[in-house]
């Protein structure tokens, strides 16, 4: 699960290799004459002091956790986190990148902070909101799309339309049955009346 999503985590702090020993390689043989790595004296330098140690030594405690008990923590915070992202699905944008914010990139930070060992959790908490957040964008995506085929198209009913112009006809392409105007001569006939 961890390697199947590396790509959506970016790189805040230090990374554990896949497989650390593939990296490491023997240092180079030295030559038969040679009595160390370098052929040059070391002065000795500064006094000699023998340290005595007072009371037996401290017992030494090491502690680890399991994979299984890892894995189990790390699966329940991204489905944690994953089911609380798609429980606000229908909430307002503002939520989303408020719980974005707190659930997703303080997690981040904070894997980068601590060392690599215990980031594991911290990124299972940052990938469960990734999820959620790409589950809110893909459910947006429809409603989305069709605001925008819906607006275009308003642009285009809006936008007017060249009128095609009528071509005049020529007057030896008249009809014959089509009367031509007569001037009105009514109003040229009467004399003209002047206001006394």
């Amino acid at each position: 699960f961890r390697n199947a999503f590396d790509w959506l985590v970016p790189t805040l702090g230090p990374q554990i290799p896949a497989n650390p020993a593939k990296q490491w390689q023997d240092p180079p043989g030295n030559a038969a004459n040679a009595s160390g790595g370098f052929d040059l004296d070391i002065p000795v330098e500064g006094r000699l002091y023998t340290l005595h140690r007072l009371d037996r030594p401290d017992t030494v405690t090491v502690g680890y956790r399991s994979e299984g008990f890892a894995f189990f923590w790390e699966a329940l915070l991204f489905m944690l986190t994953l089911v609380a992202g798609l429980l606000l699905i229908t909430q307002r944008v503002r939520i989303k990148l408020i719980y974005f914010t707190v659930a997703g990139l303080l997690p981040l930070v904070i894997a980068g902070a601590v060392t690599p060992s215990a980031s594991s959790f911290w990124l299972a908490i940052y990938l469960g909101t990734i999820f959620a957040a790409i589950i809110w964008v893909l459910k947006g995506l429809p409603a989305l799309l069709a605001k925008i085929v819906r607006k275009l198209k308003e642009l285009f009913k809006r936008r007017p339309r060249a009128k095609k112009k009528k071509k005049p006809k020529k007057d030896h392409q008249k009809d014959a049955t089509e009367p031509s105007p007569e001037p009105d001569t009514s109003v040229a006939n009467e004399p003209p009346t002047t206001k006394e």
